[in-house]
């Protein structure tokens, strides 16, 4: 499935072709996963679509972190590294999706 994710047909179909915009838009993955909350995990096979977060998700999710980590009047607060994980999951989830 590597192919499919990675567009691998459109590169080595022509070895010496030069890949335009759309060959590089068919190689992007578009998320659709819509939870907004996911632990940080490093990539070991190419990123699957119902995986990855689309931007007005992982906007809504940023929102939600920033709201939190200032909220003085909840009892029960996440703790740095929590936080660390959910900045660096989105960060993730915008690289892959360019």
């Amino acid at each position: 499935d590597y192919a499919k994710y990675m567009g691998l047909s459109t590169i080595v179909s022509q070895p010496k072709k030069v890949l335009t915009e759309q060959d590089f838009e068919q190689m992007t993955v578009k998320g659709t996963c819509q939870t907004l909350e996911k632990e940080y995990l490093r990539l070991t096979a190419p990123p699957r679509p119902e995986l990855v977060r689309p931007f007005s998700i992982l906007k809504e999710h940023l929102q939600n972190l920033k709201q939190e980590y200032y909220d003085e009047t909840k009892t029960k607060k996440r703790d740095y590294l929590w936080f660390c994980s959910q900045l660096k999951a989105i960060r993730q989830d915008l690289t892959i999706q360019r």
